[in-house]
This record gives C-alpha cells, structure tokens and sequence, in this order.
C-alpha cells in the first residue's frame, strides 16, 4: 500500500500543524459538545480542507450541527460523518479544479483519510513507522514510482477502501 501523508496527517509522529491538527480540533469540539446534557441545544462544528498550487489556494469547508449528549460510539460516527463529507466534496472539488484535475480521487487518498482519522480519533499512540509497518508500505522511493506507474490514472478510487494494482501482487 501506498500511504500519502499529506492526507494521513504528516508523516512526523506529533505534527505541529496541517490536516490531523485540524481534525483533531474538530474532535475535540465534538467532544466538548457531547459532555452537555442530551436534549441540550447542539453545537456547531466547523471544518474544512484545502489546496495550494504556487499563489492559488482552494477548498472546501462547511459547518455541522453536532447533539450534545453522544455516546463514544456516537461521537466517532458524528465525527466520520463530517470527515467523510468534506474529505468527498474535497477530491470532487480537486478533480475539478483546473490546475489540479489528475489529483482527485487517487487511488491511496481515501485509505490514507482513514489513518489520519483514527489518529486523531483514537488513542493508539502509533508512530508513523508503526503505522507504515502495518498497512505493508513499500519502504523504498523506487518500489512507490513502480507502484505509481502501475496505476491507471484515468481510473479514480471513489471508495474509502484501498485499491491494488497489479504491481502490487508481485
């Protein structure tokens, strides 16, 4: 598998800033939220992504009424809800901007999205070599671009599971 840390949240073990610092905020709001009484007016919830290509920035954000009162259970999926929602609208946005078009949907975005959303999510307290080590990822730069390579770029995954190439069954 090829993880991009851009969207599992850096590759350092304790990021300073980027997408896992700003989901983990996110998480935290939902958190704060649900420690209010159930029944309780809700909270709102704001998140958002974004894409820089030399001057010109763009994204996508949007804002989320969250319940107070939810369970763990109920936080995680309030939370995956809200990450899967922009992180969707994100690559459809990408895959339509003009100067990014061949970025949306790549086949390792979703799976990689899913490693920063249990980082921030979850306390497993994993190093990114740990985390490396168990989604099997290719160690050296060569075997990625042969990886890259094998993948129709035409083909996107609109999945949040992982897709294999065949160069990956060799």
């Amino acid at each position: 598998m090829w993880i991009d840390w851009t969207h599992a949240g850096s590759k350092k073990d304790k990021p300073t800033a980027g997408g896992l610092i700003d989901f983990l905020k996110v998480w935290k709001q939902i958190q704060e939220i649900a420690k209010q009484p159930r029944g309780g007016p809700p909270g709102q919830v704001c998140y958002g992504t974004s894409m820089k290509k030399g001057v010109i920035t763009s994204g996508v954000s949007a804002c989320f009424w969250v319940s107070p009162g939810l369970s763990e259970k109920e936080m995680k999926c309030a939370a995956l809800g809200i990450f899967a929602y922009i992180q969707t609208k994100f690559e459809k946005h990408q895959r339509d901007f003009p100067t990014f078009e061949h970025s949306g949907f790549s086949p390792e975005d979703f799976p990689s999205d899913l490693i920063m959303f249990s980082r921030a999510t979850s306390d497993l307290t994993l190093t990114v070599a740990q985390i490396g080590e168990l989604c099997g990822v290719q160690k050296d730069k060569l075997e990625n671009l042969k990886l890259c390579e094998a993948f129709d770029w035409e083909t996107r995954n609109f999945e949040w599971e992982p897709v294999r190439c065949a160069a990956a069954n060799t």
